[in-house]
């Protein structure tokens, strides 16, 4: 096995046993082969693993054959269409451990009380949830406000204020307010739970034909039909154009970054009504904006927090956390190699700073480059049919640069965006 197939597993195992020492899971890996799946049987019950060997081998002494085991690898490939799927034998006898773990969980959860069908929301189902840190210490958080400051503490972001003639941002902002209301919360499967996000959103496609992007992946999915930016989107959309551009010729370059000029096809619309709604912390998918990705997020209505979390490895043990006040008209760029280092949040608040149109509300838009080399075509897919997410491996020291593909959800038989 070679060391790229090594790092691949090893970044399997890190996505799901992340309170784990990552030395621990390389050893285990060893231990067991480079076999994926009897490496997270021995990691989820190391006893009923021990038990398996013990009474596989007395099975082999006696002439006894064992049971089949499926790779893991069986539950990545094209869906089978062969039959209709009907089957007398048991449904669970093939899954992989890392899915007997979470549907054990589910009948623990119905145990006790918690309706299988209840919709939660989907951060508080997310380890990097905004109360915990899952190693390390502590350390206060820091609240930046200017440009300088913030340029000087992350050098992978850049805030210009007052992006917009204030007459142009007020339109736009009461352009999003009535098109926001036909958005709806983000439901999608985690862990076979259906969940739904706190605040709504929408994506939205350039209508510009040298900018067209057809097929897109969104929330574990695909879409051949996608709502077209409002005219208000692509009049800002050539300003930040060639904001980010004329950044990226000035700033230094990473391997993998894309090579001709970034251009915003497609973004992202997020509402948050009031102080309560946020989302949890999250890095954003790789998938079609390919790696080291540069994201500019334009800000309209009341002035909110935007946190970010350094990501905690070897190399970094302390969990350090930044708040950026973003005000109504501000443009936010995250540079590479801001998503493979740093995760983000929008936290609710006790209170947040009014806007005289939109009140309580925030919108933000995250104007994205959807790549012609990270298309729907060149994702791999589960054995059902959905996509997979391509992520960064985070939490090794040495690894930026390093990517793997993870299923979004298990059971997201039909996702709904």
């Amino acid at each position: 096995m070679d060391s790229a197939d090594i790092d691949h597993r090893l970044a399997t195992l890190i996505s799901i046993f992340e309170e784990r020492p990552i030395a621990d899971l390389l050893v285990s890996l060893q231990a067991h082969n480079g076999d994926l799946e009897q490496t997270i049987e021995s990691l989820v019950n190391p006893l009923t693993t021990s038990i398996t060997a013990s009474t596989e081998s007395r099975n082999i002494q006696k002439g006894q054959p064992n049971r089949k085991r499926v790779a893991i690898e069986h539950y990545f490939g094209p869906p089978d269409r062969s039959g209709d799927g009907s089957s007398t034998s048991d449904p669970t006898q093939h899954e992989p451990p890392s899915k007997r773990l979470k549907r054990e969980e589910s009948d623990r959860k119905r145990n006790n009380g918690v309706a299988e069908n209840e919709e939660r929301n989907a951060f508080d189902l997310l380890k990097w949830d905004d109360d915990k840190v899952s190693s390390g210490k502590r350390l206060p958080v820091q609240t930046l406000k200017n440009p300088e400051e913030i340029s000087a503490k992350l050098p992978c972001c850049e805030l210009y204020p007052n992006f917009l003639p204030a007459d142009v941002a007020d339109r736009l902002l009461i352009a999003v307010l009535e098109e926001a209301k036909q958005w709806s919360q983000h439901k999608f499967v985690i862990n076979e739970k259906p969940v739904v996000s706190h605040h709504q959103s929408c994506l939205y496609v350039s209508s510009s034909e040298s900018l067209a992007t057809k097929t897109v992946i969104y929330g574990g999915e695909t879409y051949t039909e996608n709502k077209a930016m409002l005219t208000e989107m692509e009049e800002i959309r050539v300003p930040i154009e060639d904001k980010v551009n004329e950044r990226l010729i000035e700033r230094d370059r990473y391997l993998g970054e894309i090579p001709c000029r970034w251009r915003a096809n497609a973004l992202v619309a997020n509402c948050y009504d009031n102080e309560t709604q946020g989302v949890g912390f999250h890095a954003d998918r790789l998938t079609q904006i390919g790696v080291m990705p540069t994201i500019a997020s334009m800000t309209l209505g009341a002035t909110r927090a935007f946190r970010l979390r350094r990501i905690i490895n070897a190399g970094n043990p302390m969990a350090q956390t930044i708040d950026l006040l973003l005000p109504h008209n501000s443009l936010l760029v995250m540079f590479p190699p801001c998503q493979e280092l740093w995760k983000h949040s929008v936290p609710p608040q006790k209170s947040v700073i009014r806007h005289p149109i939109s009140g309580l509300a925030r919108i933000n838009l995250t104007y994205r480059h959807y790549r012609l080399d990270y298309t729907d075509g060149d994702t791999p897919r589960c054995h059902c049919g959905n996509p997979c997410d391509l992520k960064p491996v985070m939490k090794k020291e040495g690894r930026i640069g390093r990517y793997f593909y993870m299923l979004a959800g298990f059971g997201s038989q039909d996702p709904t965006g």
